[in-house]
Parts: C-alpha cells; sequence; structure tokens
C-alpha cells in the first residue's frame, strides 16, 4: 500500500513539473572537458506532501535534453547521472547522499536525449543540492564530459508549502524542507 502511495505521490510531481516547472539553460558548469552539446534540463522539484516523506524529483523535461556534441557527426552514446548532496544546517561541507543510476541513449543527427524521471526521498530538515555528470562519446572514443551544479534559485521549484529553496553563504541554491 505504501509503494502504491509513493508511486502516486511521484506521478502526481512529474505531471506537476511538466506543466508547471519551467525548464533551465543556466546551469553552472563545474568542469567541461572536449566539446560538449548544450543541456536544457528541466528544474529540480521539491516534493513535501504532508503523509509522506520529502522527495527531490528531476522530472521528465519534453522541452529540454541532451543535445548532440558538435564534435562529430557520428551516432553519439550520451549518458547522465545525477547526484544528489546534502548538508546540515549547520555544516559547511556537502557529501553525496543519492546517486541515480546512469541514464544512456544513442542520439543520430538531429536528435538528443531526454533523461528519465527519477525521484529519491529525502530528510526533512536538511539542505539539498543536484549535479548531473555528462558524457558524449562515440563507439570508438569520448568526446566531451560535464559536470553541472544546479546551484540557482531558478534552477528548483517547490511543489508544496513544506519546501523552500535557499541559498549558502556563497550564493549556492538548495532545497530545505521542513518536517
Amino acid at each position: 500500500m505504501r509503494f502504491r502511495t509513493l508511486t502516486a505521490v511521484l506521478i502526481a510531481g512529474v505531471a506537476i513539473a511538466l506543466t508547471i516547472a519551467p525548464a533551465t539553460s543556466a546551469l553552472t558548469i563545474r568542469q567541461s572537458n572536449g566539446r560538449p552539446g548544450r543541456v536544457v534540463m528541466a528544474t529540480i522539484q521539491g516534493l513535501a506532501p504532508l503523509d509522506t516523506a520529502p522527495q527531490v524529483v528531476n522530472p521528465f523535461s519534453a522541452n529540454g535534453g541532451v543535445y548532440r556534441s558538435p564534435a562529430s557527426r557520428a551516432a553519439q552514446k550520451i549518458c547522465i547521472r545525477f547526484r544528489i548532496w546534502s548538508s546540515d544546517p549547520t555544516a559547511t561541507t556537502w557529501k553525496i547522499v543519492s546517486t541515480w543510476r546512469s541514464d544512456c541513449a544513442w542520439a543520430k543527427r538531429g536528435r538528443r536525449m531526454r533523461p528519465r524521471a527519477h525521484s529519491a526521498q529525502v530528510e526533512a530538515l536538511k539542505r539539498y543540492r543536484v549535479t548531473a555528470v555528462i558524457t558524449w562519446r562515440t563507439r570508438k572514443r569520448l568526446l566531451a564530459s560535464e559536470v553541472l551544479d544546479y546551484d540557482k534559485t531558478g534552477d528548483y521549484y517547490c511543489g508544496s508549502n513544506r519546501c523552500s529553496i535557499d541559498q549558502t553563504g556563497d550564493g549556492r541554491a538548495f532545497l530545505y524542507f521542513l518536517s
């Protein structure tokens, strides 16, 4: 029964995100190698319904995605892996609390890769931020890699009143869930 409730909450959150949460292309690039393609992702959503644990959701982005690298005309395998980082409100260091499995797809010329929706249950009264590692490769070589940081307030969206978006002293945005 609990699984059905969580599944229903996730589906509702994805539906809300598809209609309300905007796409963001202003993600901060923390590390870039080679010639990566353009990246337009949905905002990371925080959900905290009254009856369930808070969730961090990366919704399916119908209008965005990861575009091919201009470094090659061959078919490209694009992979993306999201990581959720956490910190107590008094701590200054962040640690990885969840890593979603890699989402990979082959993209032919004129196509892009659209990552699937993912979610993770988290604890209340902690700060959460998200990063993504993206790679572009052909069958023979690595074309590019990039580490994106969701660190602006516009990179996040709260889908309930028990969630807020705040910033650290150095200006990095994060999600915070009330109990």
